[in-house]
């Protein structure tokens, strides 16, 4: 183990230890007590149909530990509160101690199949914010899948050429660099050809890779769900609100606002309403997009960035916690009580 790794494992156990410690001597109920009036919004992603959490523990959470999550909450007696509630009440200052709002992003299949029935169980309100590209195509991401299956296969060597790619060029899986370059050339690939192609293509990976690609579609990986399964969702008082088309945001306002209208023009007939809530992709988003969101109808947007959402809180900004198969069980209890929002503070004084 190199010196960096080493010192980052030590790292991250000192501030197990530290979140422990203040667990024990009850900092974690006094931070609740503290910060009782911020909103705390948490964002999930997918919730895994197979194994995808050990391939990418932070985008896909296993369903035993999401339903752990939600028994704590539950146990624990966060109020859960919807997002439009939740918006709306933290404007007028109104929220009830400890208010929760539970977000999930891009719509995964994981969602209709796991994490739905648990959240039903609880009664728990949940927003999904669903992109739409992949929803209407019915295939899976492409990007996402090709990493998934050569973290999956067990063959060391392929040959790009059988592919269309560099003609003769075998390539060895054992060495990262090497998996990472012929991972890059298939995508490229990808983005070449037509509609046509493109399941020819996945369909030659997996036999390259030793993989049963219709073992994969049946397990829906890396799949979002379809326009008929958010619609059933919906019908059973899923929220569903925006998540851009493609999943990309630029920083041209124009071209963003076109994401947000295409999203829209899925969805809105869809759902037979018009949908006001948006979250940013990937976490990126500036200020210079405020106007056009307002003008887009947008009454509130969600980032990546950590953090409660208190009445200051811009509604086009709000903070959201990232959870996911890689947060330790204590660290989530760290950042639903508070305690966590008390070191950030901490850290930004220290920064100053």
């Amino acid at each position: 183990m190199s010196w960096c790794r080493c010192g980052k494992l030590i790292m991250y156990v000192l501030k197990l230890i530290v979140l422990y410690t203040a667990k024990l001597f009850g900092l974690f109920h006094l931070s609740r007590r503290l910060t009782r009036k911020g909103l705390r919004i948490i964002c999930y992603h997918g919730v895994e149909m197979d194994d995808e959490s050990s391939f990418r523990p932070s985008l896909f959470m296993s369903s035993k530990k999401f339903s752990r999550r939600m028994e704590y909450l539950s146990r624990k007696k966060y109020p859960v509160l919807d997002l439009a509630c939740g918006v709306e009440l933290l404007k007028g200052d109104h929220l009830p101690d400890n208010a929760v709002v539970i977000t999930f992003d891009d719509g995964w299949c994981g969602f209709y199949d796991k994490a739905l029935e648990v959240l039903q169980k609880k009664l728990y309100p949940v927003t999904v914010y669903v992109t739409t590209y992949y929803c209407v195509k019915r295939e899976p991401i492409f990007s996402l899948f090709v990493q998934y299956v050569f973290w999956k296969t067990q063959t060391k060597r392929i040959d790009l050429g059988m592919l269309g790619g560099e003609q003769g060029k075998i390539v060895d899986l054992t060495i990262p660099e090497k998996r990472e370059h012929a991972i890059y050339i298939i995508n490229g690939l990808y983005e070449l050809m037509d509609e046509s192609k493109r399941e020819q293509l996945a369909e030659k990976l997996c036999e390259l890779l030793e993989l049963d690609i219709d073992q994969l579609r049946r397990k829906e990986i890396m799949c979002l769900m379809s326009p008929q399964q958010v619609k059933e969702i919906a019908d059973q008082g899923v929220d569903i609100q925006l998540h851009t088309h493609r999943h990309r945001f630029s920083e041209n306002p124009g071209l963003a606002k076109d994401e947000i209208t295409d999203n829209k023009n899925v969805l809105e007939p869809l759902l037979g309403k018009e949908l006001t809530h948006f979250c940013y992709p990937s976490g990126f988003w500036r200020k210079e997009h405020w106007d056009m969101l307002r003008a887009s109808g947008i009454q509130s947007a969600t980032t990546c960035d950590p953090g409660f959402n208190y009445k200051d809180t811009p509604e086009l900004a709000l903070n959201r916690f990232l959870d996911g198969e890689h947060i330790r069980q204590i660290q989530f209890e760290a950042e639903v009580s508070g305690f966590n929002e008390f070191l950030r503070a901490g850290r930004r004084l220290f920064v100053r």
